[in-house]
């Protein structure tokens, strides 16, 4: 009984977090973010989705100068030594990610390293090769919700895919 119990909370909780797809044609991928979230159609660099009408969450944006998601790196260390002292947008760590469409990209965690025990995230930015060509940046912000590496994932891996348009063209220049 129990176990019935916890699979009802369990599967009734999932259907209470609901999502709504946008697709960014330009980069020809699609993402779906939490309902909470709304686009801030006065943005006029990239998509910004925040909460409550203020509060940035997830900006996606594409980076023309970029040809391979590694590279952000490096012009993250360069815009960093143009800042001397500023210590808000330290690399903490760097490691290569995926989502669950198959997308391989990079997720760079900014923020302030206070000590060795204690690090503070203000952003990780997670760098992608388009299917329509360019790199693009889908940074997610510090907020109230996300505590950890894994919360930061969780907004980008499992919501971020291929349009389907893009998805059948790489298919067929795959298989000729």
């Amino acid at each position: 009984m129990k176990f019935l119990f916890a699979l009802f909370i369990y599967l009734g909780g999932a259907q209470l977090v609901r999502a709504t797809v946008y697709p960014i044609p330009d980069l020809g991928v699609a993402v779906d973010v939490p309902s909470d979230l709304s686009l801030d159609s006065s943005n006029k660099w990239g998509s910004l989705f925040v909460r409550d009408n203020k509060i940035k969450v997830i900006r996606i944006h594409e980076k023309p100068n970029l040809t391979k998601p590694d590279e952000a790196i490096g012009e993250m260390l360069d815009a960093r030594r143009k800042k001397p002292g500023s210590r808000s947008n330290d690399i903490l760590s760097i490691r290569l990610v995926k989502t669950n469409s198959g997308l391989p990209g990079i997720a760079v965690q900014a923020g302030t390293s206070l000590s060795l025990n204690s690090l503070s995230t203000n952003v990780v930015h997670y760098f992608f090769k388009s299917p329509k060509g360019p790199v693009f940046c889908y940074c997610i912000y510090a907020s109230r919700n996300l505590k950890t590496i894994r919360d930061f994932d969780d907004l980008v891996l499992p919501r971020l895919s291929i349009l389907a348009s893009n998805a059948a063209e790489q298919g067929a220049a795959a298989n000729p």
